[in-house]
């Protein structure tokens, strides 16, 4: 397996929600407030992320991306037909256990 160092605090399916136009979900527009300069294109793959945040073993990470996989369905249909899921089904347990992951 090859070592990914770097680990994304907000997920990266997240940030695609605030994709720019054009950039085929791949980039973000992004204030560096320390810079004082604003990016139109910044690459999802380098925002919100740390190298080993979770540390140098997978384990972690792949426990958190199958989280992330089950909860992406989820927030996806939420966005798009502007519901949340209905409490005491799979999916409002999925949604719910993402949110305490993220918190």
């Amino acid at each position: 397996m090859p070592d990914n160092k770097k680990h994304h605090y907000v997920p990266q399916f997240i940030l695609r929600n605030f994709a720019v136009e054009g950039s085929n979900r791949k980039a973000v527009a992004v204030a560096d407030l320390k810079a004082k300069r604003f990016h139109d294109m910044a690459p999802i793959r380098q925002q919100c992320a740390k190298d080993y945040l979770y540390g140098k073993e997978p384990e972690m990470e792949k426990l958190l991306g199958e989280a992330e996989g089950l909860a992406a369905r989820v927030i996806h249909e939420a966005i798009t037909n502007h519901v949340l899921p209905e409490e005491g089904t799979k999916e409002w347990f999925e949604f719910l256990s993402f949110m305490a992951i993220q918190r």
